[in-house]
């Protein structure tokens, strides 16, 4: 969804990026050891946001942040693999996870509808037919 955004909003100047903030909430406040609570502030998430709202701030960006703590994510996804309908069940997808695991074929995400042609053109390869 970051990625159709991204495109609408490069016609309008509005550049798209996301917080993955991590927080001492009631959530989780039985999770996190008391102590993280004191560095756990929200000042140091929104540290991490202001960096996406500058003039300057980058696009398609993840900003993760917590108790000091800063890191970006990216989203890529590997080649996969493809199942014909008639095998398409829980025990087979699970004989896929070797291939759904392999970090070698992977690309990161960056395209509007990148997971959906690739796969698309996995089962119309199946079915023979080629992509213009």
């Amino acid at each position: 969804m970051i990625n159709t955004l991204v495109l609408k909003g490069e016609k309008y100047v509005v550049k798209i990026n996301t917080l993955a903030p991590t927080a001492c909430t009631a959530m989780t406040e039985n999770l996190i050891p008391k102590q993280a609570f004191k560095v756990m502030t929200t000042e140091s998430v929104a540290a991490g946001l202001l960096t996406l709202c500058r003039e300057n701030s980058p696009n398609r960006y993840m900003v993760c942040a917590g108790a000091g703590g800063y890191a970006s994510t990216h989203i890529y996804e590997n080649d996969g693999g493809y199942l014909p309908p008639e095998q398409q069940t829980l025990e087979n997808v699970t004989d896929l996870f070797d291939a759904l695991n392999d970090a070698s074929t992977q690309q990161e995400l960056v395209g509007r509808y990148q997971q959906t042609d690739n796969f698309v053109a996995k089962t119309l390869a199946h079915m023979g037919i080629a992509l213009p």
